[in-house]
């Protein structure tokens, strides 16, 4: 009677591979440039365009790897990781999951003028710059002190929404969002992926918002030439991001970010009437940046 023989099996079979140390781990993020969670969120979502520039290079990478050929191993891992990871890893979100993580807290990107407007967030923070633009551009003085009290009730019904955003969910949307933002922006400012698009990369430092959120040196015209250049080989025509559209969003997310902060901190409850006119300002210019990206999307039609 014959045996039935037993192979042996190599010796790997079936084997539980070691993960990586960094396997399922919660990064450790860097300070934000702005001191509440909510602002970084709502500065990075108005931005958010930089993730996809940088998602249209790692697709890129794969099929011109010729024009790549000079980047660092580091950045040749951001890129083979953001086309492969990208929606299939909770460290790497993609579109979809990023509005769903985001929008609950702060409604659809200011980038999309068309988005919309009807969410808590959007409405509080219209009311908002619509006192301030009362304020800013009133023709006579003898109505400043209840315009500017108009602006301090607007303030006070934004910070009262603001306030809801706090705790493990914002945490968690803030873990979940900033670090595809910071591969991307080292993508775009790596020197060998803008030779690929015959330009200089984007600026190391301070781009494209600040270190700190009170910091006026994030404008770069590399930068905002360097997306527009992406956008325009790379990306659908009916999304091209000029380098004046980029700037204003950079306005628009830097703008808005300082407003919030600020009125969290209460500065338009002080009594240096100077303060709050300060707030007033940056305020109005947020208006403003909105007010000239609808122009600029409605020429570009």
């Amino acid at each position: 009677m014959n045996r039935v023989r037993v192979e042996e099996l190599p010796q790997d079979f079936d084997r539980v591979e070691e993960l990586p140390q960094d396997f399922d781990r919660v990064e450790e993020l860097p300070q934000d440039f702005g001191e509440f969670n909510i602002v970084g969120i709502y500065a990075r979502w108005t931005l958010d365009c930089v993730v996809e520039a940088a998602r249209a290079i790692a697709h890129d990478y794969r099929t011109r790897y010729r024009q790549y050929r000079a980047v660092s191993a580091a950045i040749a891992s951001i890129l083979a990781d953001m086309k492969s990871r990208t929606g299939y890893d909770p460290r790497w979100p993609n579109a979809d999951q990023r509005t769903a993580i985001n929008t609950p807290l702060v409604g659809s990107s200011d980038a999309l003028t068309n988005g919309d407007t009807t969410s808590p967030f959007h409405l509080t923070a219209l009311a908002v710059r619509t006192a301030a633009i009362a304020y800013a551009e009133r023709v006579f003085n003898t109505g400043e002190p209840m315009l500017r009290q108009a602006f301090i009730d607007a303030a006070r019904h934004f910070r009262a929404y603001l306030l809801t955003l706090s705790g493990g969910v914002v945490d968690r949307a803030r873990q979940d969002t900033e670090p595809i933002f910071r591969r991307s922006i080292q993508v775009l400012t790596s020197p060998e992926v803008a030779q690929a698009f015959g330009l200089p990369p984007a600026p190391p430092k301070a781009w494209p918002l600040p270190d700190r959120i009170e910091d006026d040196n994030y404008f770069n015209g590399d930068g905002a030439c360097l997306m527009e250049e992406v956008s325009c080989v790379l990306q659908s025509p009916d999304g091209l991001i000029t380098q004046q559209h980029f700037v204003t969003l950079q306005r628009a997310a830097v703008s808005g970010a300082r407003t919030i902060q600020r009125i969290l901190q209460g500065s338009h409850e002080n009594s240096d009437v100077e303060i709050v006119r300060d707030l007033i300002g940056v305020a109005y210019t947020w208006a403003t940046a909105l007010r000239d990206l609808e122009v600029e999307v409605s020429q570009a039609k």
